[in-house]
């Protein structure tokens, strides 16, 4: 049996190369946009929680120091959350002699503060994706 010739014509096939070229800088700018605004919402999630030291200031501590030392960077298709106050890998995982089981003298604080910070963040940061997705579809879809 000898094969059938046939042919298929695909309507908006211009418009669909013309999208196709688009997509990256769509893309990136979406995305882009979603992982700033990701960062930002964990960041001020984790800075609600950090504790603050409730002692006297001295020249190399002053209370609200560590929430105040959390920041934001970011470079194409990523964004960090970082903490520069020196001590902040101790409150956050602990010591021996201030394990994790010590809680913060501050109610309402948490020693996990960017861990739990990401995790109270976990559903908004997922409808911020989604979002982007969508808008990704949409202006592809033009």
């Amino acid at each position: 049996m000898e094969a059938t010739p046939f042919s298929i014509k695909i309507e908006g096939l211009e418009k669909l190369k013309t999208a196709f070229k688009l997509s990256p800088l769509v893309v990136k700018t979406q995305v882009g946009k979603a992982i700033k605004l990701a960062t930002l919402l964990v960041s001020r999630e984790a800075k609600i929680i950090t504790p603050v030291s409730q002692g006297r200031s001295t020249p190399t501590h002053t209370p609200g120091y560590l929430r105040s030392n959390i920041r934001t960077e970011f470079t194409p298709f990523s964004g960090r959350i970082v903490s520069h106050a020196p001590y902040s890998g101790y409150v956050h995982e602990g010591t021996r002699n201030w394990p994790l089981s010590m809680p913060p003298k501050k109610p309402g604080t948490v020693r996990q503060f960017m861990k739990i910070g990401a995790e109270k963040s976990g559903g908004q940061v997922r409808l911020i994706f989604q979002k982007a997705i969508n808008q990704i579809t949409l202006k592809l879809a033009k």
